[in-house]
């Protein structure tokens, strides 16, 4: 089996074997999480997908469009400025 059908796989069984109930899942758009997310949809799992960033930013705009593409619900949260500034000495050490 080649390295991509193995992780592929992989991926898939960790998805298939998440707690029952409704998934949360942390959407920037890329190919990760857009992976993640469209593995669980086709397993018609209820996910929700939440994105976080500046304002009309374009990480923000390209997770929007990717959502509505994957057409699953997406949950901005808008971030000021300050906040990212005030959270970098947390994540950064």
């Amino acid at each position: 089996m080649e390295n991509h059908t193995k992780l592929l796989a992989r991926l898939t069984d960790a998805v298939a074997n998440c707690p029952e109930g409704d998934k949360a899942v942390a959407f920037s758009g890329g190919l990760d999480s857009s992976l993640v997310a469209s593995l669980a949809s086709r397993m018609n799992q209820r996910i929700t997908l939440y994105t976080a960033g500046l304002p009309a930013s374009p990480d923000m705009e390209h997770a929007e469009a990717t959502a509505m593409e994957l057409e699953l619900p997406l949950i901005p949260i808008i971030l000021t400025e300050e906040e990212v500034i005030g959270a970098i000495p947390k994540v950064v050490r």
